[in-house]
């Protein structure tokens, strides 16, 4: 019952930590401004976290986490690969739309960190272009995906082109819905890749 107790304080924690840094800024929020919001003593956080640095690599983790389980788990059950890639690119939005303060984090204040802090979060990317990676190299295999550019780069303008929408999208505070986008970005990308 602990450890189940531990794990919720810890997630707890992590959404606080998400929300204040979305709302401060990651250089503005502190520890005592994360611990407020979880209703934790500041000790508590670093019982988990090492430090501010540590508890932002770790939110990040946890939203691609999230991301990536929701998405993996349609994907999974899909054959088709042009369809594969359309769950990835409409559940990436759906679950930005669902969460602004998880795109606001994601999207801006991710990006205003430290050089260690981006090759980190780099570093955790590697399971998104993962499961990209394995689509798109299915999709070859089957002749679906042309093979004259490598799958990598194929992954990245994928990854890319949802991320560049979904930051506008930020930016303008949350003018409209992002899965409105989604129709023309898969037809964009699809008619970028498939095999002539």
């Amino acid at each position: 019952m602990p450890k189940v107790k531990n794990e919720l304080k810890k997630q707890l924690i992590l959404e606080s930590a998400i929300k204040i840094i979305s709302q401060k800024g990651y250089f503005r929020s502190t520890i005592s401004n994360i611990a407020k919001e979880a209703n934790v003593a500041d000790g508590t956080i670093y019982t988990y976290f090492k430090n501010k640095e540590d508890l932002l690599i770790k939110s990040f983790e946890y939203v691609l986490d999230n991301i990536l389980n929701e998405i993996f788990a349609k994907v999974i059950n899909e054959n088709d690969v042009f369809e594969k890639i359309r769950i990835i690119i409409k559940g990436h939005l759906e679950f930005m739309d669902k969460n602004p303060d998880l795109a606001n984090f994601l999207q801006i204040q991710l990006r205003q960190s430290k050089k260690d802090i981006r090759i980190r979060i780099k570093n955790i990317m590697r399971k998104y272009y993962s499961i990209i990676g394995n689509i798109l190299k299915q999709g070859i295999e089957e002749g679906l995906i042309r093979k004259d550019v490598n799958f990598r780069v194929i992954g990245h303008m994928i990854f890319g082109t949802v991320d560049e929408i979904v930051t506008s999208w930020v930016l303008a505070e949350n003018g409209c819905k992002l899965s409105k986008k989604e129709e023309d970005i898969f037809k964009l990308v699809k008619s970028a890749i498939i095999a002539q």
